[in-house]
């Protein structure tokens, strides 16, 4: 399978976990796959969420990022030296009519630092002209838009941006470098886990894009772990020797 390799790397990051409201916000431990197809979709100059309501709102028409990139595969591999790590802040949101139309609001914000991710992105069932437009900017360092690691104060870089082959890995049980679903996997419960000597085990639920029409996400529990696993989901073998899945 051919595939563009690339990292993505910034100081600071924010994905909200939506188990947290009000006044508290607390980040997921990875970035998803939605915030990695909104990350593309700015490079291309698509519509976020926002830019979307503006548009609804003086009846102009958007192209929102979900409907032209959903079906791109895309594996995140985290790097084992970048394991999660938090950072405590405060925000203040003015009066806004999406947010508060009482007055300002008091946010206390617990973020993420030090991010840096390779991503592997294939074709999947994206238009074939919408994907050669994505790999040219990538390869040329282009942005219709700026992307951000779920906030436009915490700007990103793409470093390393590459054409690569991926092999197809047998489906033994091994380590899977990448986040993974736990229902790609034939049984994640670990009996004994000992994470002296580096090893780590991360479980999150993260959310991704909903093919029902009564809900635009759903909430999948993903795991990064160096622990090995039995996949149900093929597994490709990097120029790394890394074993990544397709979210």
């Amino acid at each position: 399978m051919n595939a563009i390799q690339m990292d993505i790397s910034g100081q600071f990051g924010f994905f909200h976990w939506n188990k947290t409201k009000g006044d508290l916000r607390v980040t997921n431990l990875f970035i998803s796959r939605t915030e990695v197809l909104g990350i593309l979709g700015a490079v291309l100059g698509l519509d976020g969420y926002a830019q979307e309501r503006f548009k609804q709102k003086h009846g102009k028409d958007s192209v929102l990022f979900s409907h032209q990139l959903q079906g791109l595969h895309v594996s995140i591999v985290p790097r084992e030296e970048n394991k999660p790590q938090f950072f405590d802040d405060q925000l203040i949101h003015r009066s806004m009519e999406h947010i508060n139309k009482k007055g300002a609001l008091m946010v206390k914000m617990k973020g993420l630092v030090s991010l840096h991710y390779t991503l592997f992105i294939s074709k999947g069932q994206v238009d074939d002209q919408i994907f050669a437009t994505l790999c040219d900017y990538l390869k040329k360092g282009w942005a219709e838009y700026i992307p951000y690691f779920g906030r436009n104060q915490f700007p990103l870089s793409f470093d390393f941006v590459k054409e690569v082959h991926l092999r197809e890995a047998a489906s033994n049980d091994l380590v899977i470098h990448s986040l993974f679903k736990e229902h790609d996997v034939e049984d994640c419960q670990i009996d004994d886990i000992d994470l002296t000597d580096g090893a780590y085990h991360y479980v999150d639920s993260l959310r991704n894009f909903s093919l029902s029409e009564q809900t635009l996400f759903t909430q999948e529990t993903t795991l990064w772990s160096s622990f090995e696993m039995k996949p149900l989901t093929p597994v490709y073998v990097t120029e790394e020797n890394q074993h990544i899945v397709f979210l």
